[in-house]
């Protein structure tokens, strides 16, 4: 089982620990995804050593409706799919894993079949929680997926935390009454659901139930992309978060664009690709960057000015770019790394209860939390 016990607490944010199986994961804190953990791996300026500290990591695999009714008799189907799950989230090294659901729209709900299914497939897996699938079409239906995965844990004898998954406002007043069965909610935030994280911080941060994130923005529509929240979404009762995966599809398809593009083209992907600055939280992109802080072409923009995690302290801007084959690699370890950072920093400011000070002096994540503390309208 895992608990969360809450340390300190203020009108900004809360901090304390994790407790899954014999693993004490800090809060508020960052949980890389598979392609994260794939990125740290390959980055030429990580070690294992820069990463050491992160037990928490999260697999994210998306279904489509044909996949669901493949796998519905448990055949060889669902056989190749365990497997292949299984091999893939090894990737992940660390204690404590998850393997987490996104749905395909033409997926409009799951029965009781499929739901035993897709619980069996996370203990496969070596999930240590296991969440409730969660369609966003089944609505008010997800109250029986919550009462059908509380039977299956007790007629399996499993013992790990049941995670409930929430998309809208609605979903949170049904997992609530639920919590004496699952203490733990997932929430999906890609679709920059203000509303649901005025529900979270209104109606949960209140009853220090542990609320992670999932799909958490890089960039967010309300700051027209310049900008995200990361790990400030503390503020709203969001102790772990984690950043959207894409669907297998997507992932293919820039994998086959990427190997017909030419040189020239790479270059301009590099050039155009975005840097989270933990200064103020912008995510800019690296040509915009050189344009404002570079304007005469003369000066090497060192990006251990914004970051001090291993790939910043050895790279310019320049040197980032122009090795346009590790550009992305590169750039999404340093934003794991830094949110890693930055969570860490936050739950010192929570305990010497500078946390607010600290909110003001990162203009984006600001300006994103500043309609929080009071009821949506």
């Amino acid at each position: 089982m895992s608990s969360l016990y809450i340390e300190n607490k203020n009108t900004w944010g809360r901090e304390g620990r994790l407790e899954i199986e014999n693993q004490k994961i800090s809060t508020p804190n960052y949980v890389p995804t598979r392609s994260e953990f794939l990125n740290l791996q390959e980055s030429p300026f990580v070690d294992k050593r820069d990463y050491r500290k992160i037990n928490f990591g999260i697999y994210g695999y998306w279904l489509n409706d044909s996949t669901i009714k493949r796998i519905s008799d448990k055949g060889k189907a669902y056989q190749n799919i365990k497997n292949y799950i299984n091999q893939r989230i090894q990737i992940i090294e660390t204690p404590i894993k998850m393997l987490h659901f996104e749905f395909n729209p033409d997926v409009s709900h799951l029965d009781a079949v499929t739901l035993k299914l897709l619980l069996d497939l996370q203990v496969s897996a070596g999930a240590n929680v296991i969440e409730i699938p969660h369609v966003p079409k089944q609505g008010n239906n997800y109250k029986k997926i919550l009462e059908k995965a509380v039977e299956w844990k007790k007629e399996s004898l499993n013992e790990n935390q049941l995670m409930a998954i929430a998309y809208e406002r609605d979903d949170i007043k049904i997992i609530k009454t639920k919590l004496n069965e699952i203490n733990s909610i997932g929430i999906h935030i890609h679709s920059e659901n203000f509303p649901l994280l005025y529900e979270i911080e209104e109606k949960i941060r209140p009853l220090d139930i542990w609320t992670h994130a999932f799909s958490t923005p890089r960039s967010y529509r309300k700051v027209n992309y310049k900008g995200t929240m990361g790990a400030f979404l503390n503020k709203f009762g969001i102790d772990t978060f984690s950043t959207y995966v894409a669907t297998s599809e997507v992932a293919r398809n820039y994998a086959y664009a990427q190997e017909n593009k030419t040189d020239i083209q790479k270059q301009e992907d590099a050039r155009t690709s975005k840097y989270f600055n933990p200064i103020d939280y912008s995510t800019t992109k690296y040509e915009t960057m050189d344009k404002i802080l570079n304007p005469d072409n003369i000066a090497e923009i060192e990006l251990s000015k914004f970051c001090s995690c291993p790939v910043c302290r050895k790279n310019s801007l320049l040197s980032i770019v122009s090795n346009f084959g590790s550009t992305h690699i590169n750039t999404r370890s340093h934003e794991v790394l830094a949110n890693a950072n930055e969570s860490a920093m936050i739950k010192e400011k929570i305990r010497s209860n500078e946390f607010d000070d600290y909110l003001k002096s990162k203009k984006f994540a600001y300006m994103l939390t500043g309609r929080s503390q009071a009821t949506f309208q």
